[in-house]
């Protein structure tokens, strides 16, 4: 009923990659195949470095690799005895930005290419949306949401995941008569009796923001946009984050604008909010509760 570890024909990528010092590619790579014959050893090992576009450093030792050559060379050893399924265990976690990105793209190649059955584990979101066919998000050792990216991403079950996946500002507000009373809009809402309270998590990207110049909008004002005041914007390239507040000021809210669009502090702007990137919880069982 229980296979020994070796015969279970499943690969793992380790968070260090965890290969021999004192072997070469070559030997690191053909480990896994100590019971194949000897020209089929060959044979595999070169398949699998060939997948992995590492040919070439066949006869090097790792501490002559970068760390995306030497985690290539991880996914190549684990790829080399065919397994059923592959374990990555945060795989990408020791590279910098610019590089993990690239080695994002040559993982997600091979893998694609070879259509093995693979469980990645990360702490990074981004990583799992850019990966991921399916997410399951984990908390305290209890499955909290599975889903595509797109379904977490939009359709988050708690406020906790909601934050996670992305940049978030929160408002306090109560249920009337089956609503979340907002100053932009009522959200309809079926999480929460009327007369409690509910926390509102709202995307940066939810919020459309009509910015005017010497008194003049940049387009019509609109009957579900709201008065609001900048606190302050940074522009971040292709994209500027504008704080703000409304009404009594506070509370301040995040939006993501075009980069172009960078208002200054104390402007008066006006604000609509798409209430399909607003996610209400109860207040009182935040982070246990379903979303509406």
């Amino acid at each position: 009923r229980s296979l020994a570890p070796e015969q279970r024909r499943i690969g793992l990528v380790f968070q260090d990659y965890a290969l021999f010092p004192h072997l070469t590619v070559f030997e690191n790579v053909a480990f896994g195949l100590a019971d194949y014959p000897k020209e089929q050893q060959r044979e595999e090992t070169a398949r699998a470095l060939a997948q992995v576009r590492l040919t070439v450093q066949a006869e090097m030792y790792p501490h002559m690799l970068s760390g995306g050559q030497q985690q290539r060379v991880a996914l190549a050893r684990a790829l080399a005895p065919r397994p059923f399924a592959i374990l990555l265990d945060e795989p990408f976690s020791n590279l910098d930005f610019k590089l993990r990105r690239q080695v994002w793209e040559d993982t997600l190649s091979v893998l694609r290419e070879t259509g093995t059955p693979t469980l990645l584990v990360t702490h990074d979101p981004h990583e799992a949306m850019k990966i991921a066919d399916r997410v399951t998000v984990m908390e305290e050792g209890r499955i909290l949401q599975v889903g595509t990216p797109s379904e977490i991403y939009n359709q988050p079950l708690t406020a906790s995941i909601a934050r996670f996946f992305g940049e978030t500002t929160t408002m306090d507000s109560g249920v009337r008569n089956g609503v979340v009373v907002t100053p932009f809009v009522n959200i309809p809402t079926d999480v929460a009796s009327d007369g409690s309270q509910v926390e509102v998590v709202i995307r940066p990207e939810a919020f459309h923001l009509n910015i005017g110049y010497g008194g003049h909008a940049v387009r019509e004002h609109s009957a579900s946009e709201v008065d609001a005041t900048v606190v302050d914007a940074r522009h971040l390239g292709p994209y500027s984050l504008v704080r703000f507040t409304v009404g009594d000021g506070k509370t301040v809210l995040v939006s993501r604008a075009p980069g172009l669009l960078s208002p200054r502090p104390g402007q008066r702007i006006r604000v609509h909010l798409d209430p399909s990137g607003a996610f209400v919880f109860p207040k009182e069982t935040l982070g246990k509760e379903h979303a509406s």
